[in-house]
């Protein structure tokens, strides 16, 4: 239902948020960032409005806000996971803590602190980077990740089952 859905809103939500913001792209980047519930296709219905409506300021909007909902996990997460655990009193609690702990959540984590470090101050890591060689990385990176939601919603994509799903009936929806 998730992926159905979002495979919808991908489609119409740049479309609707357009009408109803007038435009705005950073309204828009905010509707689409918290109205869609998965990372890869907030982005992708961020690519949609930007390609169509020339405006590259809501997909950054759209993925900011998405981002900003998703450093909620680097708590919630583990706090669940931990909770969730069954106790063990012959475990060490770290050794638990390490269980419960998603390893995308360290990732996370070291790429989010990257861009901040490389974003602080006048020159990016104090100098150690030029500026251009920064921006550059910054762009590379960026036609990286382009690629590589392409090939996370290939992969959703592939992974759906229509046969499957009508099989489920209409009490998901």
């Amino acid at each position: 239902c998730v992926t159905l859905f979002g495979l919808v809103a991908l489609v119409v939500h740049p479309f609707l948020a357009h009408a109803l913001f007038d435009g705005d792209p950073t309204l828009v980047g905010l509707f689409l960032g918290t109205a869609i519930h998965d990372t890869a296709q907030v982005a992708g219905a961020g690519l949609v409005y930007a390609e169509q409506f020339g405006a590259p300021e809501a997909l950054d909007a759209a993925t900011v806000t998405k981002l900003q909902r998703n450093m909620f996990m680097v708590a919630v997460i583990p706090a669940m996971a931990f909770s969730m655990q069954k106790r063990r009193p012959d475990t060490p609690l770290a050794a638990q803590l390490k269980a419960a702990i998603p390893f995308f959540v360290f990732g996370f984590i070291a790429m989010s602190l990257l861009r901040t470090l490389g974003d602080a101050g006048p020159e990016p890591f104090w100098g150690l980077l030029s500026s251009e060689a920064w921006q550059s990385a910054i762009a590379s990176t960026t036609d990286l990740s382009k690629l590589l939601l392409t090939v996370a919603m290939a992969s959703v994509g592939l992974g759906t089952s229509f046969a499957r799903l009508s099989g489920l009936g209409l009490r998901p929806l």
